[in-house]
């Protein structure tokens, strides 16, 4: 009797003892799987992070360099005698000439601008005469450049809303230099940029996700150019106070964060984004994409993961269901050798009392 009790208490123990191991397996299991998931997730936004980053780095460079590459034709331009004395016959066929080269996109026109802020001509491919004696004698860059006392210097405007010409009513920045003849002021020679297109062609083409959005800030905020219509001259800082928080330091860098745009879109957004510094002027250029596209891309993983999960709880499942049947056969092979034990003590008293 005391033998049968110890092997019961040690079956009991060993099924609890199992049962324990079960347990803390499945649940080493799903921290595992939590874990994984987290990991994986946190590897696939960082590296979405220094991606959109060094996308946001090159294409502010790419503008940072047709500014400059703009301005050196702009300069050779102006050192023509017929365009800085604004031989209306002589200097406009040069400039009908040089614009064919240096025209495309963003640049829309080229113009001479007189000493008095009225536009003499201007030249598109178009070859339509619009804007021509518009005045333009308040515009900043027109101050500037009748401020200065010799020719040389280029000046890159501010983005503002043109007047005129074949971008009438759009934002564009205007690459100017002073025209000086005989050592006198004598108008400005320009060039037109669109900040719209500036952004299609010089930062679109770097993006790899469908869902990109590229912005382009000035320094206070406000939108220049982004590939979302609508939204130029709205200030994006002002309902996003975390991106505002990361665009003071005015370096490059990448972040997470609800991205709230003016009509009404709000999203978590993954955004890269790099200063564009051109002469005195800072802007920001900004590549944003869905956070969602992360989560997206981690599908595939969690499926795998999900499967191994599933084996996992099976094959636990199938040792408990195993553990179960051995205990039910031992406890039955256990009767029959104890129903056996007990039939042979019997004939054993038997045959001592014969």
């Amino acid at each position: 009797m005391v033998k049968k009790v110890g092997c019961f208490l040690k079956t009991s123990s060993l099924q609890v003892f199992l049962g324990v191991i079960l347990v803390i397996m499945t649940t080493i299991g799903v921290f595992l799987f939590w874990n994984s998931t987290k990991k994986a997730e946190q590897i696939l936004s960082e590296r979405a992070k220094t991606r959109e980053l060094i996308l946001a780095r090159a294409g502010a460079l790419a503008i940072s360099d047709f500014f400059e590459s703009r301005k050196t034709k702009l300069l050779l331009l102006a050192n023509i005698e017929e365009i800085k004395s604004l031989d209306p016959v002589k200097g406009r066929a040069i400039t009908q000439t040089f614009v064919q080269e240096m025209i495309d996109r963003p640049i829309t026109s080229l113009g001479v601008i007189d000493k008095n802020g009225k536009i003499v001509w201007s030249e598109n491919p178009q070859k339509q005469k619009v804007g021509e004696g518009t005045d333009l004698s308040d515009r900043e860059y027109f101050l500037w450049a009748k401020s200065q006392t010799q020719g040389g210097k280029v000046y890159v405007s501010v983005p503002v809303i043109a007047r005129t010409g074949p971008a009438k009513g759009t934002w564009i920045i205007l690459i100017t230099t002073p025209l000086f003849y005989k050592n006198q002021f004598n108008g400005v020679l320009y060039a037109v940029v669109t900040t719209k297109d500036l952004v299609e062609k010089y930062v679109k083409p770097l993006t790899i996700s469908p869902y990109s959005v590229q912005t382009l800030l000035n320094k206070g905020g406000e939108i220049v150019a982004s590939s979302i219509a609508g939204n130029p001259g709205i200030n994006l800082l002002n309902s996003n106070p975390n991106l505002a928080t990361n665009l003071t330091k005015e370096e490059e860098g990448s972040v997470i964060t609800e991205l709230n745009y003016p009509d009404d879109q709000s999203y978590k957004a993954l955004i890269g984004y790099a200063p564009v510094k051109i002469d005195q002027q800072l802007w920001f250029l900004l590549i944003s994409v869905p956070y969602k596209e992360v989560k997206d891309q981690l599908n595939p993983f969690s499926e795998i993961q999900d499967q191994g999960l599933a084996l996992l709880l099976i094959g636990l499942i199938v040792v408990v269901l195993f553990h179960v049947l051995a205990a039910r056969i031992r406890e039955r092979q256990g009767y029959i050798n104890g129903y056996c034990d007990g039939v042979e003590e019997l004939k054993k008293r038997e045959r001592k009392t014969k």
